[in-house]
């Protein structure tokens, strides 16, 4: 996926406009690093590399107040398997 961005970033696609997205926080980070090794730190900070999870979640939170029909505008708590007991 590294590859995908780069090549994403050279035919000028502004980083901002970049989504990749994971299943674990370390494939994120290491993607991350990646990337930020070749087009330099400020690049890579506007891109958006996050886990499915994660963006769900700040999806969630920060557009919540628009369905408010599913009450997802008041404060939530995301529950794991490990928590629910």
């Amino acid at each position: 996926m590294v590859g995908r961005v780069l090549m994403l970033l050279n035919e000028g696609i502004s980083p901002s406009n970049i989504l990749a997205m994971t299943f674990t926080t370390a494939a994120a980070s290491e993607m991350r690093e990646r990337i930020e090794a070749i087009v330099g730190k400020a690049t890579a900070k506007e891109l958006t590399i996050s886990t499915f999870h994660s963006f769900s979640l700040q999806l969630c939170r920060s557009h919540g107040e628009k369905y408010v029909a599913l009450n997802l505008n008041q404060i939530f708590t995301l529950i794991c398997p490990q928590s629910a007991d």
